[in-house]
């Protein structure tokens, strides 16, 4: 991913993949160093405009609030779930199985 990433570095995609490993990882560690790292990956593709106009911007929201709230940030936290609450979709998708709900 680090590599696609160097290759086109206005793609969100590799940093998108790069966040969500991360926090996968510190999901497994429970390691309040690995959701840190992780959350500074989120803050990373958030400086990506492109992300905005993206069908994962609630879930990476929501993935930047998890990281927060295991990191000890709850201010940050609940700035992240107010973000992801605002979210504004076309289609709502239950990322878990994968299911969409609307029109």
């Amino acid at each position: 991913m680090k590599q696609a990433k160097k290759l086109n570095s206005k793609d969100i995609w590799p940093q998108y993949w790069i966040s969500y490993f991360e926090t996968e990882k510190a999901i497994y560690s429970r390691k309040k160093s690995n959701y840190k790292k992780a959350l500074k990956e989120w803050e990373i593709l958030f400086q990506n405009e492109l992300i905005y106009a993206s069908p994962i911007l609630k879930l990476a929201y929501e993935k930047a609030s998890l990281c927060a709230k295991k990191n000890g940030e709850l201010e940050k936290s609940k700035y992240f779930q107010r973000k992801a609450d605002n979210v504004n979709t076309l289609l709502d998708f239950d990322y878990e199985s994968y299911h969409y709900f609307g029109f």
